[in-house]
């Protein structure tokens, strides 16, 4: 059985679609590096969406930005922080996805919008090499989970068949549960833990 995670809003507690369950992780970034929150929630809508489907460099791209705002700052110092920051994890379900991981004929992965470099951090340094399979994410597929081809290209390189395959699907967003579900995928919509944890299925694997 094959079981997909989404990492923010999921694994990770942190940039949650609904707002009540947003737990930000750049709450002291003024106080720590002198960043203006709102200024840096600017990136979002503009170079970072090229960043996160690999089109531009991560650090590159920072560095150009910190410049053009007037921030005595090194790249690498604001994505360092923000990766050990943003690092906040989901103990309820970051604890059922390490008991899945060692069942046999079960096999985790992510399914998520993120960095090569954050994809590194998170399985390096935070411990996802452990017991994910494989990461699947976007700026190695090249588009965003909007997108259907994100989830063409996962069932292409595992050779899934998602009306065939037992497999679950957990993530925040609905509309990426509305892409992923016209595809056949059994997509599951995370607003708290027990929507992982009390799944049927879930509880079935874990007895």
């Amino acid at each position: 059985m094959k079981i997909f995670f989404d990492i923010d809003g999921v694994l990770i507690d942190g940039f949650h679609t609904n707002p009540a369950r947003q737990n930000r992780w750049d709450k002291t970034i003024e106080q720590d590096l002198g960043i203006d929150p709102a200024k840096f929630q600017t990136i979002f809508k503009g170079w970072f969406l090229e960043v996160v489907q690999g089109r531009l460099g991560f650090e590159e791209e920072m560095d150009r930005w910190l410049a053009q705002e007037g921030y005595d700052l090194k790249a690498k110092r604001v994505i360092d922080y923000w990766h050990q920051k943003d690092s906040s994890l989901n103990r309820d379900i970051w604890d059922a996805a390490q008991k899945l991981s060692h069942l046999e004929g079960v096999s985790l992965y992510t399914a998520t919008n993120q960095t090569h470099e954050r994809i590194r951090y998170l399985r390096d340094h935070l411990g996802f090499g452990k017991y994910f399979k494989d990461f699947f994410y976007s700026a190695r597929l090249g588009c965003l989970k909007y997108d259907p081809s994100y989830f063409a290209a996962i069932e292409e390189e595992l050779h899934f068949n998602p009306h065939v395959e037992n497999h679950l699907y957990f993530d925040d967003d609905k509309k990426n549960i509305e892409v992923s579900s016209a595809r056949g995928w059994n997509a599951v919509l995370v607003d708290g833990a027990q929507d992982v944890t009390m799944h049927p299925l879930i509880q079935s694997l874990l007895g």
